[in-house]
């Protein structure tokens, strides 16, 4: 079972941009699901941005996990 797998929304994770080329840096991004619940309607934030950005635009590194 892959990361993407295992999405959730409304989650952090470390991302990485896959059209960025050459060795792009990490991100931090919110797995949004304000465009509906289920995955195919999923986006990323970058704190700090407005914009929404296709999930497959980028690869999963890790989640992040909610501190308790």
């Amino acid at each position: 079972m892959s990361l993407m797998d295992e999405l959730v929304a409304n989650e952090y994770y470390w991302v990485r941009s896959r059209s960025a080329g050459g060795n792009p840096s990490l991100q931090i991004a919110l797995l949004s699901s304000i465009f509906g619940p289920t995955p195919e309607f999923f986006s990323l934030i970058v704190p700090g941005s407005e914009q929404h950005h296709a999930i497959e635009d980028f690869e999963f590194i890790a989640h992040i996990p909610t501190p308790k």
